[in-house]
């Protein structure tokens, strides 16, 4: 990674940087600041990150302690937090543009493209905070633009039907976890993908990624990670058919879902494929066989 951009976070609770066009890897944030007195920031005060396109499209926007929580389940150990009252502290939060563990996309950005970073409190909490960005350049093939976006969706009261997640190629969901949420549904074209008690996502979604014992680690980091990607396969993902709900006694379920963007004619290879494999699927339908009793 190369240094890009240093700033003063802390007395300015939004700021803009330009991103220069090429092969990016991946963007890293590093964060180093001493809290006040009395004061411990936590992750979720460090506010927010979104990448903005050349004409303004919002391509990103998401709260950088849900970034932190799906990159511990998926690359563990590729990111920093440590904040103590009084202390000197620091942070780096990593931002893949690969979503799989196997980080071999790239994208190719041109120019225009703008990254803006936003806090709340930062600046009755902290003392001396820099911020630096830093720009994973690589070589390899671009198959998709990760999008990721925050979502705040009502609970659910009971078990019913999950209502409609208006989003399109989801790779993941991640949910941010709390102590009054019992069910998961997770569905895609009519077809259940998720559906488990609080208990039962602790083995689940542990056994397709990082090994985590959700229930027993309390705070907004620690996430439930619900993969529809698992094949690395973009018919997988190609869709924009989607339900999620929670069953919860809070009023509403926050999280970030991740969004596979390919160019035009990838998409439509994608879907040529997918209409493929349903006909074929169609088409081999087993034939009901006659048994002839004989005397």
């Amino acid at each position: 990674m190369r240094k890009h951009r240093t700033f003063d976070y802390d007395a300015n609770n939004q700021y803009q940087v330009f991103v220069p066009p090429g092969n990016l890897k991946a963007i890293g944030l590093s964060l180093e600041w001493t809290n006040e007195a009395g004061e411990a920031v936590t992750l979720d005060e460090l506010g927010f990150v979104r990448l903005f396109d050349p004409s303004g499209g919002k391509v990103w926007d998401f709260r950088l302690s849900r970034m932190y929580g799906w990159v511990d389940w998926l690359l563990p150990g590729a990111q920093r937090f440590s904040s103590s009252a009084g202390a000197a502290a620091q942070a780096f939060i990593y931002i893949p543009m690969d979503v799989t563990k196997a980080q071999q996309n790239i994208v190719r950005l041109g120019t225009g493209y703008t990254l803006e970073f936003q806090h709340d409190s930062l600046t009755t909490q902290a003392l001396d905070l820099t911020a630096t960005v830093l720009l994973q350049s690589g070589l390899g093939v671009q198959r998709y633009m990760p999008i990721y976006q925050d979502f705040n969706i009502r609970s659910m009261s009971a078990e019913t039907d999950p209502e409609p997640l208006p989003r399109k190629n989801v790779a993941y969901v991640i949910a941010q976890q709390t102590a009054n949420q019992t069910v998961f549904k997770l569905r895609k074209d009519g077809n259940i993908l998720y559906d488990l008690t609080d208990e039962q996502t602790d083995f689940v979604v542990a056994f397709e990624g990082e090994s985590k014992t959700y229930a027993a680690r309390s705070g907004n980091t620690v996430p439930v990670v619900f993969s529809l990607y698992r094949e690395n396969l973009l018919t997988e993902v190609i869709g924009s058919d989607y339900e999620f709900g929670v069953v919860s006694s809070d009023a509403s379920v926050e999280g970030t879902t991740v969004e596979i963007r390919v160019d035009d004619v990838a998409y439509q290879t994608t879907v040529q494929v997918v209409q493929a494999v349903q006909d074929k699927k169609i088409l081999q339908q087993p034939m009901a066989r006659t048994v002839l009793a004989t005397a």
